[in-house]
Parts: C-alpha cells; structure tokens; sequence
C-alpha cells in the first residue's frame, strides 16, 4: 500500500507518496525553479553561499548544494529539467553562472507564454503534462510558490499520482538549505532501493 507523509497543511516542506510501480530504471524527474529555490532572496549573504550579477540580477546561491545537485544530475541518480520564469535564460545564464548541468532541458516557456493560462498557474499546467506523459515515473519538483498553489488548489493532482513523489517550496530567503537537500537525497535513495529491488524480482 502507498504511502503518504505530508504535513498537515501545506507542502512547503514535504510531500510525498510512495508507488508501487516505478517507471524501468529511469531516473527520477526534478523539475528546477531559480528564484526563492536556488536563488535565495536576501539582503545579506548567508554562510555557505555566494553571490554575484548575472544577466543584470543579484544571484545569491549555496554553493554545496548546488555542487550535489550537480553531482546527482551527472550521475544519473536524478535528471533535472528547469521549470521556472527564467525560461531559457536558466539553462544559457544560470547554469553556467552557478556551476549547474549545462544540458538540463528547458520546460515550460510555451506555457509561460500562453495567454490561455493568465488565469491558471502555468508551471502546474506544464508539471501536470509531463507527469500524465509518465505517471510512474518518480517525480520531486522545487518551486517557492508550491505552498500557496496548494491553497489555491492549482497542485491538488500531484495527490492522485501513482509514481513516487516530492514536492518542496523552500523560503525564499534560504531556497534549498542541507535540510531539504537531505530530504531530496533520502527521497532518491529510497526509490533507487525500490528500483533495485523490483529488477531483482524480474530477473529471479
């Protein structure tokens, strides 16, 4: 039986759902936002991190978390695609400002662009399209606007997925600290077990 941890009204910190099927040794789907994620939004820089101007804005990152995300993307252990404001700009002016994978896909900036979605969240509208084209597949998706689409019922359908799951809205004055990416980690270990064990099965 799945299960869910959850806390009791938003999912600012965690939220995540075990499935029982995942998708055939792919790795798990992490859909990236910059600002308030890995852009803290601060007046003064907090150990740990480092800050610079990149194309004309104030970037403000923690540089050993986005050394691990690095590290997760180039090994496989996780692939990470963009979904954030920035559009294009993320993968030609963040990534290499910040030392971050250089061949992470952009998604989203059609969405972005669509009038038809001034009135709904357009990042829930393309995460729900990538998860309906793979419903299995293991899912974390940090956005510092997660919480209150969660009010606003914008994400109720990441409740109903059937692959594992991990939403996550960071404050936007740290974005992604070592406690989250702990949570990140822990989520990636547990369902690389899971994987493993299901080849396991297939193969006896």
């Amino acid at each position: 039986m799945a299960e869910t941890e959850r806390p009791p009204s938003t999912v600012a910190q965690l939220a995540t759902k075990d499935a029982q099927v995942v998708m055939d040794n792919k790795p798990p789907l992490w859909l990236l936002d910059v600002d308030g994620v890995i852009n803290a939004v601060c007046g003064t820089v907090p150990p740990g991190y480092e800050r610079r101007r990149i194309n004309g804005f104030q970037i403000t990152w923690p540089t050993e978390i986005v050394a691990r995300m690095r590290q997760l993307h180039e090994t496989g252990a996780v692939e990470i695609r963009w979904l954030t404001t920035w559009c294009d700009d993320a993968a030609s002016k963040i990534a290499p400002g910040l030392g971050l994978p250089l061949d992470c896909v952009v998604e989203g900036s059609a969405d972005h662009l669509d009038p038809e979605n001034r009135y709904v969240w357009w990042k829930s509208v393309t995460a729900k399209r990538l998860s309906d084209a793979e419903p299995d597949r293991p899912l974390i998706w940090t956005d510092d606007d997660l919480d209150y689409a969660e009010i606003q019922g914008e994400v109720d359908w990441l409740r109903d997925r059937t692959g594992p799951t991990l939403a996550i809205a960071p404050d936007v004055r740290q974005g992604i600290t070592p406690k989250l990416m702990a949570k990140i980690e822990a989520f990636l270990d547990r369902v690389g077990s899971q994987q493993l064990d299901e080849s396991d099965e297939a193969a006896s």
